[in-house]
């Protein structure tokens, strides 16, 4: 009886999601011209720019808790940022703006980024330097320009303004669109969209992804009914079919009572999502990764500031700033004053305040989506010492033809110690 049931309302269901589809398919061709059998197909997303001048980049997407990055960079003449992040270029143009000579590498692994960050360079040159990748591939994209170690790291993680607010992307519940989300677009072919997620994977993998990347309570639930509707009747292919299939699995109490932080309603598929992007773009673990590249590109005493918009993104962020591994269960707080005392000398952070820094009411009224926005910032320390041992052993692989008992004597050993401390210095 549940069962037939069930299937009665996925049929219902369907006729809902086919004329949302056929008003869709008449959109589209009407904006791109399908009609008279010209223009680009639905499944290539329209990425390139026309030859207009520079785009504002507010009006693509507001950077968030400008200032507060700003005062804790401080940045100086002829210092060297990396904006790990580039988006609309709001940050970036602001850390130009503060001091002469200031140089930025802007990274995004959005194409469309990219493509303002190449026009925005035009206009300072030799101060902003785009590059196209993820967080993985920074150092290599670095060393290809000669780039060893910068003053400052700027991470704003997550999606941007202009990438929710594109239909044609399929990451906003707002705007109906092709359920692709990725944030590389069509850079890497092999890279699967969220409709080949959806479209191929059992119940317990989806289950696992829901529960873990959205932390979705009706994660198991959600994943039945996926796989019931692509079973009985179609593939999902676009942003508000897959979006009413879930909004199925939630009682009409549980939709009217979905609100966000400022209290205003919020669709149930939210959840849902969001775990769907952050599996495609890997973003958790490029995250991860960008923390522990940003230690090995910072100068001694370099300042790394990071701001996230959940709890998943915040949590691994502050682990990474603790030396701990991201997957690693919490501890108490007994336990993690024992573990502070056990090695001081392994700490790579001095993280400049114990708690995060929300935007203010203020900035919120204003962007809205600066609610969630949290601010972590760390000083890089220990990279002194780290530099040091690693120019010795340069240093003692030159002298390899020496014999060993020369090259290990401490007279030597200092000669060589006050050289290094020279050259580092003078660096």
């Amino acid at each position: 009886m549940a069962m037939r049931h069930w299937t009665g309302r996925l049929t219902s269901l369907r006729q809902v999601i086919l004329h949302k589809q056929e008003s869709y398919l008449v959109k589209k061709r009407f904006l791109h011209g399908r009609g008279s059998g010209r223009g680009k197909s639905r499944d290539t997303p329209n990425l390139i720019m026309e030859d207009k001048p520079v785009v504002d980049a507010h009006s693509l997407h507001k950077p968030v808790m400008v200032e507060e990055v700003l005062s804790f960079f401080a940045p100086q003449a002829n210092q060297v940022y990396i904006d790990m992040t580039f988006g609309g270029g709001g940050h970036t143009q602001a850390l130009m703006k503060c001091a002469p000579g200031i140089t930025v590498y802007g990274l995004d692994r959005d194409p469309f980024a990219h493509q303002i960050a190449q026009k925005l360079s035009l206009h300072h040159k030799g101060q902003l330097c785009p590059l196209l990748g993820k967080f993985s591939e920074v150092k290599d994209l670095l060393s290809q320009r000669e780039v060893s170690m910068v003053d400052g790291i700027l991470i704003d993680a997550g999606c941007s303004s202009f990438q929710f607010d594109s239909p044609e992307r399929g990451f906003a519940l707002s705007q109906d669109g092709p359920l692709d989300m990725r944030m590389d677009a069509n850079r890497i072919p092999s890279q699967p969209t969220a409709a080949d997620v959806v479209n191929s994977l059992d119940h317990v993998t989806l289950t696992q992804i829901l529960r873990t990347y959205g932390e979705e309570s009706n994660a198991k639930k959600i994943a039945q009914a996926i796989i019931d509707y692509r079973t009985n009747f179609n593939t999902f292919s676009s942003t508000s079919e897959l979006a009413t299939v879930i909004a199925c699995c939630h009682t009409h109490r549980d939709a009217k009572s979905n609100r966000d932080k400022l209290g205003r309603h919020a669709h149930t598929a939210t959840k849902t999502f969001q775990a769907l992007r952050i599996f495609v773009n890997n973003e958790l673990n490029e995250l991860a990764v960008a923390v522990e590249a940003a230690w090995d590109l910072m100068r001694p005493g370099g300042k790394l500031a990071v701001l996230t918009f959940h709890s998943l993104e915040d949590r691994v962020v502050k682990r990474s700033l603790q030396g701990r591994h991201v997957a690693e269960r919490g501890t108490s707080l007994r336990q993690k004053r024992v573990e502070s005392h056990k090695d001081n000398g392994a700490q790579k952070w001095e993280v400049v305040k114990r708690n995060e820094l929300c935007a203010d009411d203020e900035e919120i009224n204003m962007n809205p989506r600066a609610r969630s926005a949290k601010l972590r910032t760390a000083i890089a320390v220990n990279k002194f010492s780290s530099c040091i041992s690693s120019d010795i052993q340069q240093i003692l692989q030159k002298e390899g033809g020496q014999s060993q008992t020369y090259v290990q004597s401490t007279l030597h050993t200092r000669a060589l110690l006050g050289e290094v401390l020279l050259l580092s210095l003078s660096n």
